[in-house]
């Protein structure tokens, strides 16, 4: 991720360090314009990372998202929904 953003020259904004007793995630901001944030957090539960932008241009948003989609090794939804819909054990 901290590749992505250097790459496009987004500059960083802040990390905030993972605290799982007090239920905090890791979590870093980009700012991509004055008002576009890119996001990237890893889920408490499942150690997974994810990323999210937020704005309130919901169009900028969208398009700063599907930037990310095609230059960052991101699962498309059709592959996470597949994964869901394995056999999976009660205890799964």
């Amino acid at each position: 991720m901290a590749r992505y953003a250097a790459r496009f020259k987004f500059p960083f904004e802040q990390e905030i360090a993972p605290d799982p007793e007090r239920d905090v995630a890791r979590h870093l901001t980009w700012r991509i314009t004055s008002r576009v944030r890119l996001h990237y957090s890893e889920d408490l539960e499942t150690g997974l990372p994810y990323i999210y932008v937020t704005t309130s241009l919901v169009d900028i948003g969208m398009g700063y998202m599907r930037h990310a989609e095609q230059n960052l090794p991101v699962y498309s939804w059709d592959e996470l929904v597949a994964g869901a819909d394995g056999q999976w054990a009660p205890a799964d």
